[in-house]
């Protein structure tokens, strides 16, 4: 069968089939930086490259984020994060409308009629706890700031 063939039924590009791929032996210093990737990555499983080039850094060598990127896929090391999809919520979770929708709510009287206390009390009780104390607050900041005039 012909080469171009197989790399179609392969999936492959020809030109990966006919460069040679040299093999490179890590030096000493690589070798080092990998030991020390895998121990550390060991302790904290969900360092990424930019926290472990961080550490590296620390103990006194020599490394980017490239760097460490590249030595972390030698030994088939990923940081862990949070995948997909992580803000849908729960099928289970209860949906709550939204009552407030196209009303201007300058006093707590014109939340009143549209708020079902019974059912929103926390809601109900933190604004009827905490408007009159805004109201006095306010008024207060007032009077202070008529008294410097």
């Amino acid at each position: 069968m012909a080469l171009t063939r197989q790399c179609e039924l392969a999936g492959v590009a020809r030109s990966t089939v006919y460069a040679p791929r040299p093999v490179t032996k890590p030096d000493e210093q690589e070798l080092t930086l990998l030991e020390l990737i895998d121990a550390e990555y060991t302790r904290h499983p969900f360092y990424g490259s930019r926290k472990m080039t961080v550490y590296l850094r620390g103990m006194g060598h020599r490394i980017n984020r490239k760097r460490a990127q590249r030595l972390m896929g030698i030994l088939g090391l990923a940081g862990m994060a949070p995948g997909p999809n992580t803000s849908s919520p729960h099928p289970e979770h209860k949906v709550y409308p939204y009552l407030l929708r196209g009303l201007a709510v300058t006093q707590l009287q014109d939340l009143k009629p549209r708020l079902n206390f019974q059912a929103f009390f926390p809601l109900g009780s933190l604004i009827s706890y905490a408007l009159p104390r805004f109201n006095i607050m306010v008024g207060a900041a007032r009077f202070c700031a008529f008294r410097q005039r």
